[in-house]
């Protein structure tokens, strides 16, 4: 660094991944890309060596006297001599630097892809209600990098949700919610989310409107559709019903509680053929489901038309002694 203020050689710093290099030594030489933004964080790495091969033919061109220095003067002192340009030598410098480009995306690739697959699953296991499976890929995310803001916000979302149930404390996560919203203002789960609490406490309007924020912010967005076919199911509004529980399976085809749901509004109805395709696409998800196990059967379908499902508690089948073990009544 010495040398390089006395002009005898030149320092030239190439950002290749994120570093914390305020207060190195180095720091106060101007360093490619601008900004100091490492190559690995352009959206298009091309434009970052474009800029890195830019600095170096400057910085030769600076050496030999061709241009004036663009950040401070790091000139020969007097009386030395000044280097010669060596064509070869630069092209091979830019050659290296290639490589060491190619070989750092090459290493990074395959992590940054799992990365992509586990926030992508995340989002999807988000969007449709499954809260704990979602939270496990974001931890995956967050194992394969700590500092992703989308697999924290993630994280931090599907660990709210997951703990919202018949006894949770909704004023505190009224409020965490809330505080999450005003920096998150376009997010769509909290948006839902919010819709969720205040339907639980019988603000239907509100709930509404938080539903249609939610839809506005991510169209299709299969739990925001689910939550309005709810408030349609319980005001009696059928057919407004049926269809958000259908395009909230379009989205989501997996998701038992928008079969069990749409399920329960067609025996409300007396179509007993459709429930029972409904049941039918529920035990193949989930086979040990008494509850769907039991209501397909014609002969007690002809014995009870219309099934009171809300009555009934959901039991799985103990696949290893084929004994039924209760569970706790999951609300539709």
């Amino acid at each position: 660094m010495e040398r390089a203020e006395t002009g005898e050689t030149r320092v030239l710093p190439v950002y290749l991944r994120p570093v914390r290099w305020k207060g190195a030594a180095f720091s106060r030489f101007q360093g490619v890309p601008t900004d100091a933004k490492p190559v690995s964080s352009w959206d298009n790495p091309d434009e970052a060596w474009m800029q890195v091969a830019d600095g170096i033919v400057r910085a030769v061109r600076e050496i030999r006297g061709e241009a004036k220095p663009k950040h401070g003067p790091f000139t020969c002192s007097p009386g030395l001599e000044r280097p010669r340009f060596n064509p070869r030598l630069a092209v091979l410098a830019l050659v290296v630097l290639l490589l060491l480009g190619l070989t750092v995306w090459w290493l990074h690739w395959p992590r940054d892809q799992a990365l992509s697959d586990r926030l992508a699953e995340g989002d999807a296991l988000l969007d449709s209600g499954r809260y704990a499976q979602a939270l496990d890929s974001y931890e995956q995310a967050l194992a394969l990098d700590s500092g992703s803001a989308e697999a924290i916000l993630g994280r931090d979302k599907a660990a709210l949700f997951a703990h919202i149930g018949p006894d949770f404390d909704a004023p505190a996560v009224r409020t965490r919610l809330r505080a999450m919203a005003r920096n998150h203002r376009r997010d769509a789960h909290i948006q839902t989310m919010l819709g969720r609490l205040a339907a639980a406490a019988g603000d239907s309007a509100g709930a509404r409107d938080r539903y249609r924020q939610a839809l506005e912010l991510d169209p299709g967005l299969p739990q925001a559709l689910f939550g309005l076919g709810l408030l349609d199911h319980a005001e009696g509004r059928l057919d407004a019903a049926q269809g958000h529980y259908h395009n909230a399976l379009e989205r989501a085809p997996g998701q038992p509680r928008y079969l069990t749901n749409l399920a329960d509004l067609l025996l409300a109805r007396g179509d007993h053929a459709a429930a029972l395709e409904i049941y039918d696409r529920l035990l193949r998800l989930s086979p040990y489901l008494l509850l769907a196990r039991l209501e397909r059967s014609p002969r007690i379908l002809l014995r009870c038309p219309i099934l009171p499902l809300r009555s009934l508690r959901l039991c799985e089948i103990n696949s290893s002694c084929g004994e039924p073990r209760r569970s706790k009544a999951t609300p539709h």
